[in-house]
């Protein structure tokens, strides 16, 4: 199916996207384990937006979770998904 853009969809097409998008989202999330996620958001929450805020133990140990997130998958996903223009699948 050719992707149109969004004002073609409508509030159906839109919902859609959005759905897919939440999905992609959700994927990548349960990658990480629950005490993994659970302790991703006592480090974010620690930095307070800051990584200088963290011990040098705790940014390699964010990284790592982050990295765990594979974040540039998931961009490659959500463009894909967003785009109004077709899209060959990576092998």
């Amino acid at each position: 199916m050719p992707r149109l853009p969004t004002k073609m969809l409508g509030p159906i097409g839109v919902a859609v996207s959005l759905s897919r998008a939440a999905l992609a989202a959700k994927q990548h999330w349960d990658l990480l384990s629950a005490d993994e996620r659970r302790r991703l958001g006592v480090l974010v929450r620690a930095s307070r937006g800051r990584p200088a805020a963290l011990s040098h133990a705790e940014r390699r140990e964010l990284a790592e979770l982050v990295g765990r997130l594979e974040l540039l998958r998931l961009g490659r996903t959500l463009a894909m998904t967003a785009s109004p223009l077709p899209h060959r699948r990576r092998r």
